[in-house]
């Protein structure tokens, strides 16, 4: 069986000022020269700043981050399976009916999900989300992972991103009425410590590059970049 990278790509906030947009652009090379790769667009690819928001100042930020992420986006085009939206890009969603990721997903001439959406590589079953809820401690992380599991049971892959947690659980299960490894993907942030964080006294965030290599089964990748 021929073996498929699956890359999930979320919370990069690239209109944030704090986004690592140095190293967002290494991802996107080291996607670009991998032959086995696909991509899913996990949402909060854009920053989105609003008036009176907790996580970001409205007159912070890049003003033209759409362009910009089509421009970043655009030599992995063909990799890319779809998008998802997050809830940054539902600030301006549920004020105007339109959805940045929706036109970033135009402009690559991907698919656009929604909120969620259910592929199948290699006979895997994947379900994605971009995540919801908070949390601190790595234990709310994979609380909000295993509930996508009462969304959709038979998965073999849950992906999620939103806490800016990189993580990676996996269990034994029934699906679809035999033993199954059911696993758990938490997504990295590309945000390093952005203000909010400081203020919050939280600590800075790590970056990965993540993947999954799914072939007969699925083996969970990462590393510095």
């Amino acid at each position: 069986m021929p073996r498929v990278r699956l890359y999930a790509i979320g919370d990069v906030h690239i209109g944030s000022l704090s986004c690592d947009v140095q190293k967002f652009r290494k991802l996107v090379q080291a996607i670009q020269s991998d032959k086995e790769a696909r991509v899913l667009l996990l949402g909060d690819i854009f920053e989105v700043a609003e008036n009176g928001g907790k996580t970001s100042d409205p007159f912070d930020v890049r003003p033209n981050e759409l362009e910009l992420a089509v421009d970043i986006l655009s030599p992995i085009r063909r990799k890319v399976i779809g998008g998802i939206t997050g809830n940054h890009e539902m600030r301006i969603l549920r004020r105007f009916n339109w959805d940045p990721c929706k036109i970033l997903c135009e402009s690559l001439g991907v698919q656009y999900f929604g909120q969620m959406t259910e592929i199948v590589l290699n006979t895997h079953r994947i379900f994605a989300h971009h995540g919801a809820g908070g949390g601190r401690l790595l234990g709310a992380h994979l609380n909000a992972l295993w509930r996508l599991a009462e969304i959709c049971r038979d998965a073999d892959l849950y992906i999620c991103g939103h806490l800016h947690t990189p993580c990676f659980a996996s269990r034994t299960a029934i699906i679809r009425g035999e033993p199954r490894q059911q696993c758990f993907w938490g997504v990295s942030s590309w945000l390093p410590w952005p203000e909010y964080a400081k203020a919050k006294a939280l600590p800075p965030g790590s970056i990965f590059l993540q993947y999954v290599e799914i072939g007969a089964g699925i083996a969970y990748h990462q590393m510095p970049i």
